[in-house]
């Protein structure tokens, strides 16, 4: 009984973490509780492992997401070297409740602008195009407060 008891505590206090840090995100803080619940719906939780690429500079991006647990690397490839062995350049360490990759949502066919690498044990929650999407489609006025917020994001980088 009492492992029962655990589990579902457990579940309870990854759904309030995840509430928690959609409700501290500048795209999903100013959404009501309600709103926040079809959110947690939508996204999806990621865990990556130390060195393992979240994405790379070049591909198709299909989704932005926020740093629940540990730390992610942003580099960048710099082209203008023309060395196939040149070491990427570090441009940033992101932390818990930072996001990125948010032009992904916005942009079509939209490539990388940079490197995301886990930097340790990463745990991070997607939003992808077909979620956004489908919360324009199931409740446009929330899909358009996101749609805003994402705008002022991008307007501001």
């Amino acid at each position: 009984m009492s492992l029962m008891y655990d589990n579902l505590f457990r579940r309870d206090r990854k759904k309030r973490e995840i509430r928690d840090i959609l409700a501290n995100n500048y795209i999903f803080e100013e959404l009501s509780s309600r709103e926040l619940s079809f959110i947690e719906t939508l996204v999806h939780v990621r865990k990556y492992r130390p060195g393992e690429f979240v994405f790379r500079q070049g591909e198709v991006g299909v989704g932005m997401y926020i740093v629940v647990n540990g730390n992610v690397d942003i580099t960048v490839e710099d082209s203008s070297l023309d060395s196939p062995d040149q070491a990427p350049v570090y441009v940033t360490r992101l932390k818990h409740g930072d996001f990125f990759g948010e032009i992904a949502l916005i942009e079509e066919n939209g490539r990388r602008t940079a490197n995301a690498i886990a930097h340790n044990e990463v745990t991070l929650l997607g939003f992808f195009k077909p979620d956004l999407a489908e919360l324009i489609e199931r409740n446009p006025v929330t899909g358009i407060k996101v749609f805003k917020k994402l705008s002022q994001v991008l307007g501001r980088r």
